[in-house]
């Protein structure tokens, strides 16, 4: 006979609480990573990052600015509390951006290592809250919607937004950092690609 199915266990509130902190702080590792090294990246975190490098706005504000429309979008498809985790995680992310100055002083960092690092957190903190149904909003939202509505995966419809942002950025940017960007976008998509398929986490 063949081994019975796990049974489908909900996350606690504080599990919920943790993996929402431990996702804010992977996703405000990978920013600071990318804005020290002059690169920007896919999805709204690349538009945060362009404006920034645009106007000076800071990131975190632009941040959670862009994301103000997604929030309806995430409300009448992935429901209430769904949207609900995903404000707090760009609330959480605002005030990160504000205080990040107080914590990280002058930090100097290789622009490669940076893009690949920086775009692997960024992946990673995408991935915990995804598994604990929250998202940064924006286009995650949308690709999560796909992959769970008509099983698309999550990293193609990722890799969709990048391509059409970091093709606006490509105006803007020096040719080197424009590519450390796209290799920025990659190793986010690749997070999502290789970790975040149907079927295999089960926890929610």
């Amino acid at each position: 006979m063949p081994p019975a199915p796990p049974s489908r266990l909900e996350h606690t509130v504080l599990e919920d609480a943790h993996a929402i902190f431990m996702g804010c702080l992977f996703i405000f590792v990978g920013l600071v990573m990318l804005q020290s090294a002059g690169l920007t990246t896919g999805g709204v975190a690349g538009l945060a990052l362009l404006a920034h490098l645009l106007t000076g706005v800071a990131p975190a504000l632009a941040f959670f600015v862009i994301n103000l429309p997604f929030y309806a979008v995430s409300y009448l498809t992935m429901g209430r509390e769904f949207t609900a985790k995903s404000v707090l995680v760009n609330l959480v992310l605002l005030g990160a951006g504000y205080l990040g100055p107080l914590i990280i002083h002058h930090l100097e960092i290789d622009p490669v290592f940076a893009a690949i690092g920086g775009g692997t957190m960024l992946g990673m903190g995408v991935l915990a809250l995804a598994r604990h149904q929250a998202s940064v909003g924006g286009f995650t939202a949308v690709a999560l919607f796909a992959q769970k509505r008509w099983n698309v995966p999550a990293g193609y419809v990722q890799a969709v937004s990048d391509i059409v942002i970091l093709g606006a950025a490509a105006f803007f940017m020096p040719l080197p950092a424009f590519a450390l960007s796209v290799v920025s976008a990659t190793a986010i998509s690749a997070v999502l690609f290789f970790n975040h398929k149907a079927g295999r986490y089960t926890g929610y």
